[in-house]
Formats: C-alpha cells, structure tokens, sequence
C-alpha cells in the first residue's frame, strides 16, 4: 500500500484560555482529478462501490493510471476501510469483484492492451493522477493502441466509433 504524501499548514488561533496560539495541522497533496464528464457515470455507483473506485485512483500510478486489481489491492482496500470505519463497514472480495465488473461496463476502467487480466487503467477521460497535458497525451496513445490492435475504444471517445471510420470491435 503506498503512503499518502501530506503537508503542513499554520493556522493561528485563540485557544481555550483566549490566548493566541499557532497550531499544525497535516493536509493531504496527493491527489487526482476528476472530470467533469463522468457524473452521469458517478451517480450509478453505491456509496461503498465510489470508494472503491477513488481507492483505485488513489493507487494509479501517476502520469500512466495504471493499478492492478489483484488479491493484494482488494485485501488492503478491504483493511482499509474496515480500520477507518471502525468496522462498521467491511466490503466482501465478491462485492469488489462486482464493482470491477461495473467499473468495466461503464467505462470508469479499461482493461490494459496485452497484459494479464487484473492490469487496467483508470480511464483518462475521467480521472488523472498527473500533469494535464500528459493527460491529454496518454488519451490521445490510449485510443490510436486500441485502434492499430482493434481493441475497443468504449468509454475513450465521445462519438460512436463507426464516425471514426470503423466498427464496434475497432476494426477499420
């Protein structure tokens, strides 16, 4: 699991005496973003499936969003939530395995061309974790990989792909 990078900010207060006083308080500059354009997508997922999927942002790697779902990273996702919620909530590996499922059919996740099956990519239409212009850049190789291997380009594009010049299945 990787660790979070923080930082630091000053806040200057009165404390419980009135008296004036400077405090630390540690805030999180790890981060991605996510675009506008996936809310209709957004609204699908339950409450536990939505962390489920920032989790899987959170552990992309910069500049490329690839993670791989395995064992270990639906284990850890698993500690995870169950330490911050004091065990109130404790997802189940069949219910990550649905929500895999679902981030596939939506498009929020993309398998990785010829690579094992737990290797994907966040979608970069949706969320980045990185520079805006390599975003840009990453899409762009995203699609034009999937169209010299006539891979699918479903939820890369904004336009069904025949108005590119080829089919459903991503041959020309």
């Amino acid at each position: 699991m990787s660790i979070t990078k923080t930082d630091h900010i000053y806040i200057n207060i009165n404390n419980l005496q009135n008296k004036p006083s400077s405090k630390r308080i540690q805030v999180v500059t790890d981060g991605c973003t996510l675009y506008f354009n996936c809310q209709h997508l957004m609204v699908q997922l339950g409450t536990e499936a939505r962390c489920f999927f920032d989790y899987l942002c959170e552990q992309m790697n910069s500049d490329t969003n690839e993670v791989q779902i395995d064992a270990r990273l639906k284990d850890n996702f698993i500690q995870h939530i169950s330490r911050i919620t004091s065990t109130k909530i404790t997802p189940s590996v069949s219910s990550l395995n649905v929500y895999v499922s679902i981030f596939k059919r939506l498009g929020l996740i993309i398998s990785a061309v010829n690579t094992q099956k737990e290797y994907y990519s966040v979608n970069p239409k949706y969320a980045y974790k990185g520079q805006k212009k390599k975003r840009l850049l990453l899409l762009k190789n995203m699609i034009e990989e999937r169209i010299k291997s006539n891979g699918s380009l479903k939820g890369l594009i904004d336009k069904p792909e025949r108005e590119l010049g080829i089919n459903n299945d991503g041959k020309k």
